[in-house]
């Protein structure tokens, strides 16, 4: 995954909220991931259209947060979840 990326969920995962916790998960086939808040803000910006800088630019303006700092933040994430399989792009 690099800047210039344009990440998107996998066609077989969903973002969905715990019934009874109410915290956010990443479900797929094979299980489930529980997401920190700020990781499912950022699977939720995540269309296929938008590139990691972008994404890294919304959520900074957002949070008043330096965008290449929140990259920096979400590039490895991204990443891992390409690597399993549940991000594409």
């Amino acid at each position: 995954m690099n800047p210039d990326s344009k990440p998107k969920l996998a066609s077989h995962a969903r973002l969905r909220n715990d019934p009874i916790t109410g915290n956010p998960l990443l479900l797929y086939p094979e299980g489930a991931l529980e997401l920190s808040g700020s990781a499912a803000a950022v699977l939720k910006l995540c269309d296929g259209v938008s590139t990691v800088r972008e994404l890294s630019l919304a959520l900074a303006d957002e949070h008043d947060a330096p965008a290449d700092q929140i990259e920096a933040d979400i590039l490895p994430v991204l990443t891992e979840l390409r690597d399993r399989a549940l991000v594409v792009g």
